[in-house]
């Protein structure tokens, strides 16, 4: 057998034993959105896998389709961006400049907080408190002697919490999804459908080379690189279809569902209540800086609490589009927020940023593979 014929056995196992988690999240998927829950497709899907991990169902996670439906996501975010934006961007720097001492103080607090209610030692406590990406915080906690399966768990939960608390939240506060600024994305066909063809191929190219110069969040960056250009310097108004967002919805919230997949229920509990006491607590100060932004005239209130929610990348860019946030505004600050996470953690970890060897670092004890988790 060729390698060529090797590779496509593999594949075609590996989607064979991911589908019925994949039908799963559809199915939790469309009894959310049926009736009428926040972020029902991703939502619906994660509580779905989740539930059934919990109760010992021998599921398969289809982590192997988070990174195509990510680099999805990066070209609908990248549509957001207009010709307008590039001259609203200059009037973000108070959001942006805040988010220094945001994160700073958000990293401290938590690890505080982990110290005290989780018991967690220093350099457990402090990456565990880091609102970065699970992959990239591995990677540093690994070299400053954490405990990783702590720091993954945390993370997770972390994630887990923001994208279930915020949509609630905003469903809470203002009955209905906040109103889409004329900034937001698209979620039409796009015209000419061939636009869209060759956005999705040059999305692919851009988020290989993103992934051989080891850049963070790589496909959803690689869809960016190519979708903002396109779309601020005119070339195209093409959209990502709705069903596919939906697609990339049941896809990464069935992903999320599985996080704790092996592990006893009694510690997904308690990995949960301290990461909902830890995500409240960054809630709060994300809030208190909404308010003080939204009251300068900076942004609309939603738009910035999603900014500076600490959830993952790819969960929040979802988030923007499916409720109509300013998604050009989200994903500058996301962006944002993960280079002053990365910078701010190497250098209080001491500069240590060792190459991924498939090191110990998955929330179930296994390999984690920094091009399969994004922030």
């Amino acid at each position: 057998m060729t390698r060529f014929a090797e590779r496509a056995a593999a594949r075609a196992r590996r989607a064979a034993t991911s589908a019925p988690t994949l039908a799963l999240g559809a199915t939790g998927g469309a009894l959310a959105f049926a009736v009428d829950f926040p972020l029902a497709w991703m939502l619906g899907a994660l509580f779905a896998c989740l539930a059934a991990s919990l109760a010992g169902a021998p599921l398969a996670s289809p982590g192997w389709l988070r990174p195509p439906m990510a680099m999805l996501l990066g070209l609908a975010l990248g549509a957001s961006f207009t010709p307008d934006t590039i001259g609203r961007v200059a009037d973000w720097w108070p959001s942006l400049a805040l988010m220094i001492p945001y994160l700073v103080a958000v990293a401290l607090l938590g690890r505080v907080y982990f110290r005290v209610v989780g018991g967690y030692d220093r350099a457990t406590a402090f990456y565990a408190a880091i609102p970065g990406g699970l992959s990239e915080m591995l990677l540093l906690s690994q070299a400053a002697g954490a405990d990783l399966r702590r720091v993954a768990l945390a993370h997770a939960g972390r994630i887990l919490a923001t994208v279930t608390l915020v949509p609630l939240g905003f469903a809470l506060a203002f009955g209905e999804p906040p109103a889409a600024p004329a900034a937001a994305s698209p979620h039409g066909l796009g015209t000419p459908v061939h636009h869209l063809v060759a956005l999705v191929a040059a999305g692919i190219v851009a988020w290989r080379l993103a992934e051989r110069l080891r850049l963070p969040v790589a496909p959803l960056l690689g869809g960016l690189l190519v979708s903002v250009p396109a779309h601020v310097l005119g070339w195209t108004d093409a959209a990502v279809p709705g069903p596919l967002l939906a697609a990339a919805q049941i896809v990464i919230g069935s992903v999320a569902g599985c996080r704790f997949l092996g592990t006893p229920p009694a510690v997904v509990g308690r990995i949960a209540a301290e990461s909902l006491g830890f995500v409240a607590l960054s809630l709060g100060v994300a809030t208190a800086a909404a308010a003080l932004l939204a009251l300068g005239g900076i942004a609309d209130f939603p738009s910035i609490v999603l900014a500076y929610a600490p959830g993952g990348m790819t969960e929040l860019g979802l988030l923007a589009l499916v409720l109509g946030i300013d998604a050009a505004f989200v994903a500058t600050h996301q962006l944002a927020r993960l280079a002053v996470v990365i910078v701010f953690a190497t250098i209080a970890g001491g500069g240590k940023r060792p190459r991924p060897k498939g090191a110990e670092g998955g929330p179930h004890g296994r390999p984690d593979d920094p091009g399969k988790d994004t922030p």
